[in-house]
């Protein structure tokens, strides 16, 4: 019935030049930025970061295409014969259920990984939601005490919360900020890190430029060994999409990156398909005192008349065969 179901766009950050591999590269992916630097830092995390977005975009799309291609493999059973109105309204109701059916299937894997990681308290390599802590009176490194890292003026905590973080920062040195990123967060994953991010400062070459000129890209300072002119990663065009500039990657996330749909179904297509080789049909009637007491007249009215006529004949001629059948008496 469908001559096309298919998802025409997917967000733009999807085929941006910030979901490259020339990108990831840039931010360090093969030579990072010294160890002196915080683990705060964006240059530090900048890397992994990206590439927790480009695997989102690419499962988003696997995801899509795996619940297109069932739907196309069901089959669709119509027991009677519906009419165009009936079988577009039939039609919606079951593009709303498939839409809907994408973001749960993609969200409920999403937020498995998320409580996995929470509850077990697993440290990742950036130490953003818990470290090591080694006293000063403590002289020996056999036993040390893990605690986890608090965000927002220290009010937040990793340790009961995935979802602590601040804004994503350059830093000086291990703590003097250099230059915050519109829009980026910084928490206690990377995961959580990007979902609660925004693209505020992608889409404008403003913010791009002002960030690239504090990396600094391809200064010897952090031995960049990637040199790609400035000019090269160009800020998403949100012109022709759906979604909003503040949008939160979660936001986006829920919505499994789809940004529109192109489909067309047809009455003609389904006409074809289903058309009926034979009809039949029953008629229910329930018939009324009046009505059973008319028919009932009339059968016996019917049957009266009947009799009136073949009793007499039927007495004339029994009497005509006694009469031969008579022996007379000698």
């Amino acid at each position: 019935f469908f001559s096309k179901i298919e998802v025409e766009s997917f967000h733009p950050v999807c085929s941006s030049d910030f979901v490259s591999s020339n990108w990831l590269i840039y931010l360090g992916t093969q030579y990072g930025p010294p160890d002196w630097t915080s683990n705060q830092d964006f240059r530090q995390w900048g890397a992994a970061y990206f590439r927790t977005r480009q695997t989102l975009c690419s499962v988003a799309k696997a995801t899509v295409t795996g619940i297109l291609e069932n739907f196309f493999s069901s089959i669709s059973v119509i027991n009677r014969i519906i009419s165009q109105d009936e079988f577009n309204r039939q039609m919606n109701v079951t593009l709303d259920h498939l839409k809907g059916s994408m973001p749960e299937t993609f969200i409920q894997a999403l937020t498995l990984i998320r409580i996995t990681g929470q509850s077990n308290g697993l440290m990742n390599v950036f130490s953003s939601n818990w470290y090591f802590y080694l006293s000063e009176n403590q002289s020996s490194m056999d036993i040390l005490e893990s605690r986890p890292v608090h965000y927002k003026t220290s009010t937040c905590s990793c340790a009961t919360s995935r979802q602590c973080s601040s804004p994503a920062a350059l830093f000086y040195d291990n703590s003097t900020i250099l230059h915050v990123i519109d829009g980026l967060q910084f928490g206690c994953t990377i995961l959580e890190s990007l979902l609660l991010s925004s693209l505020e400062c992608f889409y404008s070459a403003t913010c791009l430029q002002a960030l690239f000129d504090v990396m600094p890209l391809g200064s010897s300072w952090f031995n960049w060994q990637y040199d790609v002119p400035l000019n090269y990663f160009l800020p998403i065009n949100l012109s022709t999409s759906n979604f909003g500039i503040n949008d939160t990657i979660e936001m986006i996330v829920n919505r499994v990156f789809i940004d529109s749909w192109n489909i067309n179904f047809s009455y003609e297509l389904f006409h074809e398909a289903c058309a009926s080789r034979q009809c039949s049909f029953t008629y229910n009637y329930r018939f009324d005192l009046l009505a059973v007491l008319t028919t009932f007249l009339s059968v016996f009215g019917s049957l009266a008349l009947a009799l009136n006529y073949l009793v007499p004949w039927s007495i004339t001629l029994m009497n005509k065969i006694l009469n031969r059948c008579r022996v007379a008496p000698h």
